[in-house]
């Protein structure tokens, strides 16, 4: 029997890897492995108690948007206060592929891209290689570059004029 529930909540698309490479912890599921279906979801604590009070929500059924179901594939413990991520669920970005939303276009400036470097690389070795991606690869005109920044520095020093970085936060 299907309960009707509409709740209005936030959530993010991301990588099948990202709850592996970020510390939000889950409780139920596996990291490795929860989001590696593209119909499968994964819950903030609050949110799985919302929809399923004290039942276990893991391998239940979720429609989103009143377009596609979604099985419950790993329950997240609920985000702390200080981060800068906001989210009740995720899905995978192979869902939006598969539906045709990803937008693969290289002027795209809409999706957070995190990268993490390898034990023994610097972002000064690294940084002049992403600086041409976009020139390399886009098909429109590569009027602006890319860069990375260090996620130590975002809250203190993450404004930027022309570009560059101007000392100052948000």
């Amino acid at each position: 029997m299907w309960a009707k529930k509409r709740l209005n909540v936030q959530g993010n698309t991301v990588d099948s890897g990202f709850s592996a490479e970020f510390s939000f912890p889950l409780l139920k599921g596996n990291p490795n492995t929860a989001l590696n279906d593209m119909h499968s979801i994964v819950l903030t604590e609050k949110l799985a108690k919302e929809l399923f009070g004290n039942e276990d929500a893991m391998g239940k059924v979720i429609k989103l948007d009143n377009k596609d179901n979604f099985t419950v594939t790993g329950i997240a413990k609920n985000l702390p206060n200080n981060t800068r991520f906001d989210f009740e669920y995720l899905i995978p970005w192979s869902y939006l592929r598969y539906r045709g939303d990803d937008d693969s276009s290289w002027g795209n400036n809409s999706t957070r891209t995190y990268v993490m470097l390898k034990p023994n690389a610097t972002l000064a070795s690294i940084a002049p290689k992403v600086k041409t991606l976009k020139t390399k690869y886009a098909t429109e005109d590569p009027k602006w570059e890319m860069f990375l920044y260090p996620m130590n520095r975002w809250r203190l020093y993450s404004n930027f004029t022309n570009g560059v970085e101007d000392g100052t936060g948000k």
